[in-house]
């Protein structure tokens, strides 16, 4: 029970999360997307091939999956890994500006399951608790100790 409630509330913690009032839309700009490196991405960007929702959306595939970015846009530099957070944040940002289907690749990634356009999630990174315990040891009530 636990688990499927689980499964269901953190998603639309982070829609709600994401998503803010329209009021607050209207009021406050968005923050200027994270800088990085030029490469096919900033350029398509600069000419007005993708917008920065969808710019937004490629970055942060772009830290999962840098080969599948790179197959579709050319030269795609990988990320720094302390670039994350503003990359994602970015996306978060952002969200409200994507289509339908892209929404839900943003979602996948919000929410850290890693299915990224219909992909399986790499090797040995699951949504939580998904197949883990049968490799886990067994609980000991609170306050027993093993061995």
């Amino acid at each position: 029970m636990i688990k499927k409630l689980a499964a269901v509330c953190i998603p639309l913690a982070c829609v709600l999360v994401v998503a803010p009032s329209a009021g607050a839309a209207r009021t406050k700009p968005l923050p200027a997307l994270t800088p990085v490196r030029t490469d096919a991405l900033t350029r398509a960007l600069a000419r007005g091939q993708l917008t920065e929702a969808q710019y937004a959306l490629e970055r942060a595939r772009s830290l999962f999956r840098p080969g599948a970015v790179r197959r579709e846009f050319g030269d795609v530099a990988k990320p720094s890994p302390h670039d994350a957070t503003p990359i994602l944040r970015d996306l978060a940002v952002r969200f409200r500006f994507l289509s339908p289907a892209d929404r839900a690749v943003a979602r996948g990634i919000l929410a850290n399951r890693q299915h990224v356009r219909g992909r399986a999630p790499l090797p040995g990174n699951r949504p939580h608790g998904v197949g883990l315990r049968q490799h886990a040891p067994p609980l000991l009530p609170l306050g027993r100790k093993s061995g």
